[in-house]
């Protein structure tokens, strides 16, 4: 499972909330993670960069950074011949702390993509293959957030303390003014609720496509391959922070698979799944596309939290709207699902609002999140209902069973008594 989390390093973040956003991280990965990929530049990187790195990392276990490999991405640096000279100081310091390493992406030389996962080995080896242990979140269940919020006040104030005495180079801006972005930029990602959403569906590759446009990043066929695992994605998108959840197709699965794969992901859901997106391209309904689509709405059985994403490559406010409005069977679908839905166009301009427009469209959906407690309820009447229907099954079974046997008997009895007639009257 790979979590994503480029909102940890921004410099306005207060260490309260690094330190909420770490241990929501440690609960994703629980019982713990096993190794960290920092993706870094050289360009401009500062050693003030440097120290918040390393300060991230602390907050998950001294640790820590003896399980990081870093990858830097600027390749102009990397290729150029005078880049011995042109590596940055405060990069190389932190390169030399990683038990991972450092490594350079490069397009093209797809083996670097394997030598991540051969250092992620190397490193479990070394440590006999364990998680790493996060003490502090161990230690701190039962600790009130209050008190949190007061030992991380009077960390932030000692930081503040220590700055004031140090002598960084001022960027030209007045303190008010800098404090004044910092908190607005905070209150835009923290200040919005944060968003669980599933992605469902028949079409792995149609599901990698859409993930990747919410992801803000351009269709790419070489990572369009579908997975038969629950994958997790935790981005900042137009200032929400979103977590977001692969499903694999489940009519793919087995029965205990689909029941492992499904509980695992809502429990990657804190404090539940918002929506539950069910993707399904804009066309006649394939009988793939309505048996994935029977079986999620079975499986969570709550119409409240469904919402159907048509997908097509057309534009969205055309054809491919009139289409899903004139389909019985895709209305028909939209109304088990609560009569939520969305078109989305696959090839819309980077500017389109397709992206804030379904983020609150989804948001404007209301429900309570969909909790472990409420598959958990789904399940168990799932479960009753099957066994009801099994049950009325075998009892018309047995009274059908039963009418055949005495149409049979009466039969036999008109038989029996034509045949004593008959005798009588000889």
């Amino acid at each position: 499972m790979v979590i994503k989390s480029p909102q940890l390093l921004q410099p306005h973040l207060s260490l309260h909330q690094i330190t909420q956003a770490v241990r929501e991280y440690v609960n994703l990965s629980a019982p713990g993670p096993h190794a960290f990929i920092l993706v870094l530049q050289h360009k401009d990187f500062t050693e003030e960069d440097g120290h918040r790195v390393k300060s991230v990392l602390k907050e998950f276990s001294e640790e820590a950074i003896k399980r990081t490999i870093m990858i830097t991405t600027d390749e102009e640096i990397y290729r150029s011949m005078f880049s011995s000279t042109l590596k940055n100081k405060a990069i190389n310091q932190l390169i030399k702390e990683c038990g991972g390493g450092h490594l350079q992406f490069d397009e093209r030389k797809p083996e670097w993509l394997s030598e991540i996962f051969s250092r992620v080995d190397t490193m479990l080896k070394g440590n006999q293959e364990e998680y790493l242990t996060c003490e502090m979140y161990e230690d701190a269940i039962g600790t009130s957030v209050d008190e949190e919020q007061i030992r991380s006040d009077d960390s932030v104030r000692s930081e503040e303390e220590s700055k004031k005495s140090s002598h960084h180079k001022d960027d030209g801006k007045p303190k008010e003014r800098q404090k004044w972005e910092s908190d607005e930029v905070s209150a835009d990602i923290f200040g919005k609720q944060k968003l669980n959403l599933v992605l469902c569906g028949s079409d792995g590759s149609l599901m990698v496509s859409v993930s990747q446009i919410l992801q803000g990043k351009h269709i790419s066929p070489s990572y369009q391959k579908a997975s038969n695992e629950v994958c997790v994605m935790e981005e900042e998108l137009h200032g929400r922070l979103i977590n977001l959840i692969s499903l694999p197709a489940l009519n793919q699965l087995s029965e205990e698979e689909v029941m492992c794969k499904t509980l695992h992901c809502v429990s990657l859901c804190d404090p539940g799944v918002h929506a539950f997106i069910i993707i399904i391209p804009v066309g006649p309904l394939t009988d793939e596309d309505k048996a994935e689509t029977e079986k999620i709405q079975k499986i969570f059985d709550s119409r409240e939290h469904f919402m159907l994403l048509f997908t097509t490559e057309l534009t969205v406010e055309g054809l491919a709207a009139e289409f899903v409005k004139s389909s019985l069977e895709s209305q028909r679908l939209i109304s088990l699902c609560g009569g939520q839905y969305r078109v989305m166009g696959l090839k819309e301009p980077e500017y389109s609002r397709q992206i804030p427009e379904l983020l609150d469209y989804i948001e404007n959906m209301k429900t309570e999140s969909y909790s472990p407690q409420m598959y958990v309820k789904a399940q168990e009447n799932r479960v009753r209902h099957e066994l009801e229907g099994q049950h009325k099954k075998e009892l018309s079974e047995k009274e059908s069973r039963i009418k055949e046997l005495e149409q049979k008997i009466q039969s036999e009895s008109e038989l029996i008594y034509l045949f004593i007639f008959g005798t009588e009257h000889l």
